[in-house]
């Protein structure tokens, strides 16, 4: 029998077993509370879409072939990309879609049938299964990402860092939406694995140059691009190459005033190019669908259409007309009287941005105490003995990097986007996550505006609550979505 000390000595055993066996009970209690939830809501869309679907060589007649489960998954923005996957685009409003995830379903649902056009059901069953996968690997991925950013802590001190971490990702505010077929899960893996190259790339350019930290580097870059395919707020994590570059080019400029060696010159330069040309790769892989939406629309358009206005655009983005046009995204546009409950229910999600980005930004992570419980045998008995875990000056480098993405996400959400899906947008943003899970480990309140608060508690609980609320509303096509 194995002693406490080996069972309890440097955190969770088998971290990435526990972690599937929380993801997968985790996943049950939310499709529970999908399945029990009532009726088909006010919209009978998805009921609609076997009728959508009598062109295809598949079709089958049931009018419940969807079964319950994914009649109650495939709702709201589900039903778009489903349809989209299914017959591609029709309407010129459907483009807010993100491209890279309906080909995706496409893609996938089709090798899946051996059909040049897989059938509605076919198309809904993949996305869900995409979207549970992503999400587990997606949390793995997460505890691989807090591994590497905070490496300069042993091992054995960080793992239940790592794997608390990991945890909260799984009960993540997103709810359901990671289980639907929509584009978060997939964004979260593809976000994470990116930023988890950069911090390997910054982390060896720092210690030598070599060809490894550039293939990294461009790793991320194109990680980047196609997560930015798949939602379009995967463009904020470019931020990390300006910071990059902005950095980069002060060393530059220091040489002006300041004594350095050639050496030092010849690495800034080496890591300026591989920055630009990091940045250079996304912003190619990201622009692609737009690239696509106007040689169909604009170049190639029948005689007898219109010529849309976006296509005269000085750039002409369909992504950014459609969002204004038929979405009503824009700078303060949201703020109405008849969405301040949305704003309401947007609030503890944007508070806890505000926090986790000032937290990473101001360097707070490197005075916080991290305890570290470990039970150790004495005399017959259990003791106690505390250790404590601080972030170093390379970790605060790399985190106000990627905390730069998510604080312009919630200034976005609050000023411009539907404010509520803030809450699910976050789910791809690691530094929050972090900085919740050091709350939770050292047991310290935290100070907002002037009044001090156990924050992790009701974080935690708002986040449950808030899911299995949100899920019941998802699956019943009531908002908010």
């Amino acid at each position: 029998m194995k002693s406490p000390t080996a069972q309890c000595q440097g955190g969770p055993r088998n971290p990435i077993i526990r972690l599937i066996a929380y993801f997968v009970a985790w996943k049950l209690l939310l499709l529970g509370v999908a399945l029990l939830s009532p009726g088909p809501g006010y919209d009978t869309s998805t009921g609609l879409l076997q009728y959508m679907d009598a062109s295809s060589p598949n079709h089958r007649c049931s009018t419940n072939y969807l079964g319950p489960l994914a009649g109650k998954l495939v709702r709201w923005d589900g039903i778009y990309y489903t349809q989209i996957a299914r017959r591609g685009y029709s309407f010129e409003q459907e483009w807010a879609f993100g491209w890279g995830h309906t080909r995706a379903l496409s893609l996938v649902s089709r090798r899946a049938a051996g059909s040049s056009m897989a059938a509605i059901d076919a198309i809904a069953a993949t996305g869900i299964i995409i979207a549970h996968a992503c999400h587990l690997f997606s949390v793995l991925a997460m505890y691989q990402l807090t591994l590497s950013v905070w490496s300069e802590v042993a091992f054995q001190k960080l793992r239940n860092f790592a794997f608390l971490s990991a945890t909260l990702h799984i009960i993540s505010p997103a709810g359901l939406f990671l289980s639907a077929p929509y584009a978060e899960s997939p964004f979260a893996l593809l976000n994470f694995a990116g930023l988890y190259f950069y911090s390997q790339s910054y982390r060896q350019h720092l210690l030598k140059p070599t060809l490894l930290s550039a293939c990294l580097m461009l790793s991320s870059g194109c990680t980047f691009g196609v997560a930015t395919m798949f939602r379009g707020n995967g463009l904020l994590s470019g931020t990390v190459f300006v910071y990059d570059a902005l950095e980069t080019l002060s060393v530059l400029l220091r040489t002006i005033s300041t004594s350095i060696t050639h050496c030092e010159v010849a690495n800034a330069v080496q890591r300026l190019a591989i920055t630009g040309l990091s940045g250079l790769l996304m912003a190619c892989i990201a622009l692609f669908p737009q690239y696509v939406a106007y040689t169909e629309l604009c170049l190639e358009a029948p005689s007898n259409m219109t010529r849309r206005p976006w296509c005269d655009s000085t750039i002409p983005s369909i992504y950014a007309w459609v969002q204004k046009e038929y979405w009503g995204v824009g700078f303060l546009r949201y703020w109405t009287i008849s969405n301040q409950p949305l704003f309401l229910i947007a609030t503890p999600m944007l508070i806890v941005i505000y926090l986790s980005g000032k937290w990473a930004w101001e360097g707070e992570h490197t005075r916080t105490r991290l305890t570290r419980v470990v039970d150790t045998e004495h005399e017959g008995g259990l003791t106690i003995q505390c250790d404590t875990i601080r972030g170093s000056p390379l970790d605060h480098a790399i985190l106000r990097r990627f905390a730069v993405s998510q604080i312009i996400l919630g200034l976005l959400a609050f000023t411009t986007y539907h404010v509520q899906i803030i809450t699910r947008l976050s789910s791809g943003y690691p530094v929050w996550y972090w900085w919740l899970a050091s709350l939770i480990i050292s047991g310290n309140d935290a100070n907002l505006w002037g009044w001090r608060f156990n924050i992790p508690r009701w974080i935690t609980r708002w986040m449950v609550v808030y899911a299995f609320i949100q899920g019941a509303l998802f699956a019943s096509f009531l908002p908010p979505a």
